[in-house]
């Protein structure tokens, strides 16, 4: 897991957004209701009961997943490719390497 993300309940990462916008660092209050967790795109919400919601994940955080993504299911093609090219010019030439 990575760290920093894993060593904290939701009751402690919430309260400490919270308390880093608000300056009065705590646990949750009991207006605190719990989080909502999305799998994709990645997201973590803390709710309370007055509507109030923050998000912890960071907005470039879904962008840069999905941008080495589609990086990575693009390489795999393209490698593919070049090393059938690299195999027919090997036969063409009759290099054994």
């Amino acid at each position: 897991m990575l760290s920093g993300f894993g060593a904290l309940d939701p009751g402690e990462m919430c309260a400490s957004a919270a308390g880093f916008y608000s300056g009065t660092p705590g646990p949750p209050d009991d207006r605190w209701t719990g989080m909502v967790e999305r799998g994709l795109p990645i997201g973590r919400t803390c709710v309370w009961s007055d509507g109030t919601r923050f998000e912890l994940v960071p907005w470039w955080v879904n962008p840069l997943l999905f941008a080495w993504l589609t990086t990575a299911v693009a390489a795999l093609p393209a490698d593919l490719a070049a090393s059938a090219l690299d195999r027919g010019e090997a036969a063409r030439t009759g290099y054994q390497g």
